[in-house]
């Protein structure tokens, strides 16, 4: 045990060196890590028409060569279309000043004049305190001159880091679109080829996740920067096409884009108009659009194609900033979906798919059970409600109850749950089931029934069995079989209860595994006695590997072992009808 903890200490350790090791590597190699990243993020978006162009009996090189010279003709005429846009900007700018010194006076306030005063008295004081000094000589330093040719360096030195990387990333874009197929090998290889099979998967599910994202985010960004432009048209704004441009291409750097978007036009705005009518529908141009594409236009057509929850691609957007500052915000989430399938097809980086990944961490039983340890019967009476929607009762203790209460014994039987504690869950999920119960009579009432009863449920061994043995009552009651559950544990007293009652069939119900050698009792007691009597054994597991637990009860007089509610059921309505059928027959 102690080997085993210290295992398990180490691994982590291992695994935290790595993560922080992964994670240096990436930071003081971002200068060739970003336009690597930028250039795959590209193939993605453009691979899709590459494929497309090739379906249709184009080669690969000319295929490339066609998509490329289309993104780089949009994006020219784009460009071409916002220096525009700039350029007429620019040179209605100077006529707004008026607008703009009224605005500002208009959003003077009591606290700007005590601010003003403020800063006068700082003034004086500094006057006053500089006086008292003796005056400073002036030092002049001599600039010397500059020559044209490190005056275009000097101009020219901060476009020079961006339109390299530009440069390199579309080259590398070129070269991933021609060598897909040859750059997806040798990833694999990389990888290791003892599962190919897995590592396939894991590419084509990165690959169509990442593509499918980029695909409809562009469409999704196109239909906003085409609706604000629409919107500020109709509110009179110049330059409105440059605007929803702008819209359109932040809407790519999640949470920040879009406020960043409204903020141009609605400085704009103030500038322009002379009232503050026109700025607060600006303002509310970009509010309504951006709740319509976040709320209803997204979730339509993105849908869950990335995977990832929300606040996971929070995190994921602050570390990837943190890490490559803007670009990596454009890039976080692509980045964390890769994180995301690497989670889930490494047994190791399964934390990854945890913690990212939206689909429930927790099975509904899990959750159930958990929810039951806590004493929130609310909350665990929701869980139900939410997975038992317009689902028939039997398949709701199949899929969910017996689940749950396969749990409740396993923790039982290792000793994690005292007497008190037990009842008190026990209790709970009686309550529980009886909300879910589609009768009015509802749970707790199965037992009470002394009609005469065709089909007698008892529990096998403990109260776990005991309602289990309800339940399935229940179930047989709502498919019109008469059947009633009592907790007998004596041989004698079913056989005396079986005789009144004039039963065709018995059904015990256990969960396994220490309920197994009681029902073998009780069977093979019971078979002594009553030659003719069907006797079926309800052994309640999802587990497929007991096929010795199947001979024992065989062996010691069940006629048939079921293991699921829907299966029972199916069994006894055969036997009741082949009963009633022979009984017609003889009369």
């Amino acid at each position: 045990m102690v080997y085993t903890s210290e295992s398990i200490n180490t691994s982590r350790v291992q695994l935290l060196l790595a993560v922080v090791l992964i994670t240096a590597s990436l930071y003081f190699a971002r200068v060739v890590l970003i336009p690597f990243a930028l250039a795959a993020l590209l193939s993605f978006l453009l691979a899709p028409l590459v494929s497309r162009l090739q379906r249709l009996r184009l080669g690969r090189v000319a295929s490339v060569s066609c998509v490329v010279i289309l993104a780089f003709a949009v994006l020219s005429a784009l460009g071409w279309l916002v220096a525009g846009q700039l350029s007429s900007l620019a040179v209605e700018l100077p006529n707004y000043k008026a607008n703009i010194e009224a605005k500002i006076k208009s959003l003077h306030t009591p606290l700007a004049g005590v601010l003003n005063q403020a800063s006068e008295t700082v003034k004086e004081l500094d006057q006053e305190l500089s006086g008292r000094k003796r005056p400073m000589p002036k030092v002049e330093v001599a600039q010397p001159s500059l020559n044209a040719l490190q005056i275009v360096y000097d101009a020219a030195a901060p476009l020079l880091r961006p339109l390299a990387t530009a440069v390199v990333v579309i080259v590398l874009v070129v070269f991933m679109l021609l060598k897909r197929e040859d750059l997806r090998d040798r990833l694999i290889r990389l990888m290791g080829t003892h599962q190919l099979d897995v590592t396939t998967q894991a590419f084509d599910d990165a690959a169509g996740r990442i593509s499918r994202y980029l695909v409809m985010q562009s469409i999704i960004n196109a239909m906003l920067g085409l609706a604000v432009t629409i919107g500020l048209t109709l509110i009179g704004l110049p330059n409105a096409v440059l605007w929803g441009l702008l819209a359109a291409v932040l809407k790519f750097i999640p949470y920040l884009g879009p406020w960043i978007a409204a903020a141009f036009p609605v400085m704009q705005s103030m500038a322009v108009f002379n009232d503050w009518k026109h700025t607060l529908l600006t303002i509310l141009v970009f509010i309504v659009l951006e709740l319509i594409s976040s709320n209803l236009v997204e979730p339509w057509l993105n849908g869950n194609s990335t995977g990832v929850t929300p606040v996971a691609l929070v995190i994921a957007a602050m570390f990837w900033t943190w890490l490559w500052g803007a670009v990596g915000l454009v890039l976080s989430t692509p980045l964390t979906v890769c994180l995301l399938v690497m989670g889930k097809y490494v047994p190791q980086l399964e934390f990854l798919s945890v913690l990212l990944g939206d689909e429930p961490a927790l099975e509904p039983e899990t959750r159930i059970y958990q929810r039951l340890l806590a004493t929130d019967l609310e909350e665990a009476s929701d869980i139900v409600a939410e997975k038992c929607k317009n689902r028939p009762f039997v398949e709701m203790c199949d899929s969910l109850f017996i689940p749950v209460l396969s749990l409740i014994e396993g923790d039982r039987h290792r000793g994690m749950l005292d007497n008190t504690r037990q009842q008190s869950i026990f209790e709970d999920f009686k309550e529980l089931v009886d909300e879910r119960c589609p009768q009015d009579e509802g749970f707790e009432a199965i037992s009470s029934s002394r009609d005469a009863a065709a089909v007698l449920c008892l529990p096998s061994h403990d109260e776990a069995d005991d309602v289990t043995a309800r339940l399935f009552a229940h179930v047989l009651q709502l498919n019109g079989i008469r059947a009633e559950a009592v907790a007998l544990r004596s041989v004698n007293e079913i056989a005396v209860l079986a005789e009144q009652r004039k039963a065709i069939l018995i059904c015990f119900c256990a969960l396994p595994p220490l309920a197994i050698t009681r029902t073998c009792y009780l069977a093979r007691h019971l078979r002594k006695q009553f030659p003719s009597l069907d006797i079926v054994v309800g052994l309640w597991t999802r587990r497929s590997d007991l096929p010795k637990a199947r001979e024992r009860l065989l062996s010691s007089g069940a006629a048939k072992v079921v293991t699921s509610f829907a299966e029972g059921l199916q069994e006894v309505q055969q036997r009741v009808r082949a009963e009633n059928l022979q009984h017609a027959t003889l009369s």
